[in-house]
């Protein structure tokens, strides 16, 4: 069985310890004026047609389509074998994604800003006591990177900048809307490219093609 990515196992063991340290000052609330200097800045800058725009962008983050979209790898999997190390990778870190976000809502006061705002609403209620870290900002940016991951050749680069793009999008839209805080979104994108960079880590054992 070929060895892990050493230099993806060092961004995700990087990657994580920073979420843990944004955890640690969000938790103490050294980032709340830098939170709500955010907030004013970015309801200068509200459309009510964004609202509905922007909140069909956040559906494939929410948990439902996270999951259906998954789904739709794993069994694009079963014809492309070499698919199944990563995709089974992505699985893993996307539960533990979820529940991550679940237990640092409930154990973390940290209420999220309101009123929030959007057409769609699929999966952006609080959970527990607080709104950190971003489950969409989190889901979003493991499924962008990790589909990305995927693409071989010279597809991989090009499907890693769309990601890269959905990703930022995604992180000012949860803002745009107001559903979360910038530590939120900062620890969601944190925690999201640790998972990614996870999946990254497995290596992917490409076809042989015959001479």
């Amino acid at each position: 069985m070929p060895a892990l990515n050493r230099r993806t196992a060092t961004v995700a063991a990087v990657t994580a310890a920073l979420f843990a340290v944004c955890t640690a000052i969000t938790a103490a609330g050294m980032l709340d004026g830098l939170d709500h200097s955010a907030a004013a800045a970015v309801r200068r800058t509200v459309v009510r047609a964004g609202d509905v725009v922007l909140s069909f962008l956040t559906l494939p983050a929410s948990v439902q389509i996270s999951a259906a979209w998954l789904g739709m790898l794993a069994a694009v999997a079963t014809r492309r074998p070499w698919w199944r190390g990563r995709v089974a990778a992505l699985a893993i870190v996307l539960v533990a994604g979820v529940a991550i976000e679940v237990a640092m809502k409930t154990l973390i006061d940290h209420p999220g800003p309101h009123p929030a705002r959007g057409l769609l609403v699929l999966g952006s209620g609080e959970l527990g006591r607080g709104s950190f870290p971003s489950g969409h900002a989190c889901r979003g940016t493991t499924m962008a990177f990790g589909t990305a991951l995927l693409a071989g050749g010279a597809r991989r680069r090009p499907a890693l900048v769309v990601a890269a793009g959905y990703a930022a999008l995604l992180a000012w839209t949860v803002l745009y809307l107001n559903w979360h805080w910038t530590s939120d979104v900062i620890g969601g994108v944190l925690l999201g490219i640790a998972a990614a960079a996870i999946v990254a880590a497995v290596p992917a054992v490409e076809p042989q093609t015959s001479p």
